[in-house]
């Protein structure tokens, strides 16, 4: 996937919802790089507490890639910063 199958657009807002591991990692390995500086990817069924198959695969994404990740209302939020 790429910004041209997307129309070309950049994302901005994102929301993954997919509740397992690895298709939440994959779906975050493909829309990162599309995501635009000062964007957001909101992952669903992240609470802090939890060990859900989710927030595994947000934190799989987030050692692999270096993206920092923090936790609100049961969403995983991953921020690119606005000089990426």
């Amino acid at each position: 996937m790429n910004s041209a199958d997307l129309g070309g657009k950049p994302i901005s807002v994102c929301l993954l919802d997919v509740d397992l591991s690895e298709p939440v990692r994959l779906g975050l390995e493909r829309i990162w790089p599309l995501v635009s500086p000062g964007g957001v990817v909101l992952v669903d069924d992240c609470p802090p507490s939890s060990d859900w198959k989710a927030k595994v695969g947000v934190e799989a994404f987030s050692k692999a890639s270096g993206v920092s990740v923090s936790y609100l209302f049961g969403l995983a939020i991953l921020e690119k910063p606005l000089n990426a």
